[in-house]
């Protein structure tokens, strides 16, 4: 896909695509890590928080052809005050990343360690099982039931 995007506005599809696209081409980042780690409100984590997700957007910007504007758009639509849109866009970007046999592993050890082994695993078998999709899988991994309410 390549991220050279014009100057334009950025729906939460485009940012999808966007993280996925820095994530692949740039796999050693912490960007995934920092940001699912805010996601599920894991403080202290490598200094994980909101500023640290900003700062590994902003160190791609300049990677990717990014605006300042651009950054500051998708960096809104991760931090969105409305949950199902956060939700979206990291669920569609870890389901992505997933699919891909070069990320799955990593990916797969990112939600391990931030949401627990046991859990990750017995999740996965249900998949594996056809109990659920991965998309499914992911959502539960992400937003435990505990944390919707």
């Amino acid at each position: 896909m390549g991220i050279k995007m014009q100057e334009r506005k950025i729906t939460p599809i485009d940012v999808e695509k966007i993280l996925v696209d820095i994530i692949r081409k740039n796999p050693e980042d912490h960007l995934l890590y920092d940001l699912l780690a805010y996601e599920l409100g894991i403080s202290n984590v490598n200094g994980s928080n909101k500023e640290k997700v900003l700062e590994d957007l902003q160190n791609n910007a300049n990677k990717y052809n990014l605006s300042d504007k651009q950054v500051e758009k998708i960096f809104y639509w991760i931090t969105h005050p409305v949950r199902d849109i956060r939700q979206i866009i990291i669920t569609k970007t870890i389901e992505e990343l997933l699919k891909d046999e070069r990320f799955h592993d990593s990916v797969y050890d990112i939600l391990c360690s931030l949401a627990g082994k046991e859990g990750v695993e017995l999740i996965f078998k249900w998949v594996k099982d056809g109990v659920m999709t991965l998309e499914q899988a992911v959502f539960t991994i992400v937003y435990p039931i505990s944390d919707i309410y």
